[in-house]
């Protein structure tokens, strides 16, 4: 009997444990390097599914990136502000590539500077994203999408500009949407331009 009990209560035990969400951690970043502990990149690289990154740094302050930020875990990256933290593709490289599969959120930052054949400032390639509270601005593609390449995911801004991106040779100076879904909230596009079509979006 003693034992049933115990039998019983061990069950209930596991069973609340596994009903409980999981609640990711948080990583701050402490330093503008482009690699190595404190950076951003390595946060994540770090980062569990569900896991928040946000800022400990002095303001304003930029990241300057050598290599395009890869983000293949579901996370979210909660800036300081967009006037306060850029996040800079030095006119070489792209900044963010979001994975299939994820979902991200970015808030409170500014996406500049980036520069890739496809998405110079953010390329989501069948993610989910939200984009709030932030800039993404001055990036450039040769192809498709200066600002934002959406190829085939889910795209949500709210409160955030996109504006003075570039697409060289083709179309979505701004945004371009390929096969995927496209959500404006309180947002602006502007002063973005192509040399084709969508300077602004091509959806």
């Amino acid at each position: 009997m003693i034992q049933e009990r115990l039998r019983v209560s061990v069950l209930l035990v596991l069973a609340l444990v596994i009903a409980l969400p999981a609640f990711g951690t948080t990583i701050t970043v402490t330093n503008t390097s482009d690699s190595g502990a404190g950076s951003l990149r390595a946060a994540i690289a770090a980062a569990a599914p569900g896991d928040t990154i946000d800022f400990n740094l002095t303001y304003p302050a930029t990241i300057t990136l050598g290599s395009t930020l890869d983000v293949g875990t579901s996370l979210a990256i909660s800036g300081p502000g967009a006037s306060n933290l850029a996040i800079s593709g030095n006119n070489a490289v792209g900044a963010f590539h979001v994975y299939p599969g994820v979902t991200v959120s970015i808030s409170g930052v500014t996406i500049e500077n980036g520069k890739a054949f496809y998405g110079g400032g953010i390329y989501n390639y069948g993610g989910t994203l939200t984009l709030a509270n932030s800039t993404v601005s001055g990036n450039s593609a040769t192809y498709y999408g200066g600002g934002i390449y959406n190829f085939d995911g889910t795209l949500t801004l709210t409160d955030s500009t996109v504006s003075s991106n570039s697409a060289a040779y083709n179309y979505g100076g701004g945004i371009y949407n390929y096969g995927g879904t496209l959500t404006f909230t309180r947002s602006t596009v502007s002063n973005n331009s192509a040399s084709y079509y969508g300077g602004g979006i091509y959806n």
